[in-house]
Protein backbone atom coordinates (compact mmCIF):
# COMPACT_ATOMS: atom_id res chain seq x y z
CA UNK A 1 0.00 0.00 0.00
CA UNK A 2 1.38 3.66 -0.84
CA UNK A 3 1.07 5.88 1.63
CA UNK A 4 0.94 9.98 1.45
CA UNK A 5 3.07 12.98 1.46
CA UNK A 6 6.17 12.34 3.98
CA UNK A 7 8.64 15.64 4.00
CA UNK A 8 8.14 16.45 0.19
CA UNK A 9 9.15 12.52 -0.60
CA UNK A 10 6.82 10.19 -1.51
CA UNK A 11 6.70 7.14 1.50
CA UNK A 12 6.20 3.62 -0.32
CA UNK A 13 5.13 1.02 2.25
CA UNK A 14 5.64 -2.58 0.64
CA UNK A 15 4.55 -6.13 1.89
CA UNK A 16 7.50 -7.89 3.90
CA UNK A 17 7.50 -10.40 0.73
CA UNK A 18 8.43 -7.80 -1.48
CA UNK A 19 10.94 -6.41 0.56
CA UNK A 20 12.49 -9.97 0.72
CA UNK A 21 12.40 -9.69 -3.43
CA UNK A 22 13.63 -6.48 -3.39
CA UNK A 23 16.60 -7.12 -0.93
CA UNK A 24 17.47 -10.43 -3.04
CA UNK A 25 17.15 -8.49 -6.76
CA UNK A 26 19.44 -5.75 -4.97
CA UNK A 27 22.16 -8.41 -3.75
CA UNK A 28 21.63 -10.29 -6.83
CA UNK A 29 22.59 -7.80 -8.97
CA UNK A 30 25.14 -5.52 -6.51
CA UNK A 31 27.34 -9.29 -6.78
CA UNK A 32 26.88 -9.57 -10.39
CA UNK A 33 30.31 -8.55 -12.59
CA UNK A 34 28.24 -7.91 -15.97
CA UNK A 35 25.72 -5.97 -16.63
CA UNK A 36 23.88 -8.71 -18.75
CA UNK A 37 20.00 -9.18 -17.23
CA UNK A 38 19.18 -11.47 -14.64
CA UNK A 39 17.31 -14.74 -15.62
CA UNK A 40 14.35 -15.75 -13.79
CA UNK A 41 15.56 -19.19 -13.47
CA UNK A 42 18.32 -18.18 -12.26
CA UNK A 43 16.98 -16.20 -9.84
CA UNK A 44 14.59 -18.78 -8.14
CA UNK A 45 16.85 -21.16 -7.72
CA UNK A 46 18.38 -22.14 -4.11
CA UNK A 47 21.53 -20.90 -3.19
CA UNK A 48 22.00 -24.33 -1.20
CA UNK A 49 23.61 -27.21 -3.66
CA UNK A 50 22.33 -29.70 -2.05
CA UNK A 51 18.76 -28.18 -2.10
CA UNK A 52 15.45 -29.04 -4.02
CA UNK A 53 14.39 -27.00 -6.80
CA UNK A 54 11.71 -24.60 -5.99
CA UNK A 55 8.27 -25.40 -6.43
CA UNK A 56 5.54 -24.16 -8.60
CA UNK A 57 4.22 -21.74 -5.86
CA UNK A 58 7.80 -20.67 -5.41
CA UNK A 59 7.67 -19.93 -8.85
CA UNK A 60 4.27 -18.33 -9.12
CA UNK A 61 4.75 -16.58 -6.19
CA UNK A 62 8.39 -14.96 -7.49
CA UNK A 63 6.71 -14.07 -10.75
CA UNK A 64 4.08 -12.25 -9.24
CA UNK A 65 6.29 -10.43 -6.99
CA UNK A 66 8.29 -9.57 -10.23
CA UNK A 67 5.11 -8.45 -12.02
CA UNK A 68 4.36 -6.04 -9.42
CA UNK A 69 8.14 -4.47 -9.18
CA UNK A 70 7.87 -4.22 -13.22
CA UNK A 71 4.65 -2.28 -12.71
CA UNK A 72 5.97 0.16 -10.07
CA UNK A 73 9.25 0.63 -12.06
CA UNK A 74 11.69 -1.07 -10.25
CA UNK A 75 12.93 -3.32 -12.88
CA UNK A 76 12.31 -4.28 -16.61
CA UNK A 77 11.12 -7.44 -17.97
CA UNK A 78 11.61 -8.81 -21.14
CA UNK A 79 10.33 -12.33 -22.62
CA UNK A 80 11.76 -12.41 -26.23
CA UNK A 81 10.33 -15.73 -26.72
CA UNK A 82 7.04 -17.27 -26.07
CA UNK A 83 7.42 -19.62 -23.11
CA UNK A 84 11.09 -18.61 -22.72
CA UNK A 85 12.64 -17.48 -19.79
CA UNK A 86 12.65 -13.88 -18.61
CA UNK A 87 14.93 -11.25 -18.41
CA UNK A 88 15.29 -9.16 -15.38
CA UNK A 89 17.29 -5.44 -15.78
CA UNK A 90 17.20 -3.48 -12.62
CA UNK A 91 16.02 0.32 -12.75
CA UNK A 92 17.40 3.00 -10.65
CA UNK A 93 14.52 2.59 -8.53
CA UNK A 94 15.51 -0.28 -7.48
CA UNK A 95 19.02 -0.34 -6.58
CA UNK A 96 18.35 3.24 -4.49
CA UNK A 97 15.06 1.62 -2.28
CA UNK A 98 15.95 1.24 1.10
CA UNK A 99 14.32 -1.22 2.72
CA UNK A 100 14.17 -2.41 6.17
CA UNK A 101 12.70 -6.02 6.91
CA UNK A 102 10.62 -7.07 9.98
CA UNK A 103 13.20 -8.64 12.37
Amino acid sequence: AEGGEVGGAREVEHQERTKKVIVMLQKSFKRRVTAAPLQFAAMIQPVEEDAPPPSKHTAAVAFFELLGLHAKGFVNLSQPVAFGDISIAPQDRLMKQKVKLAA
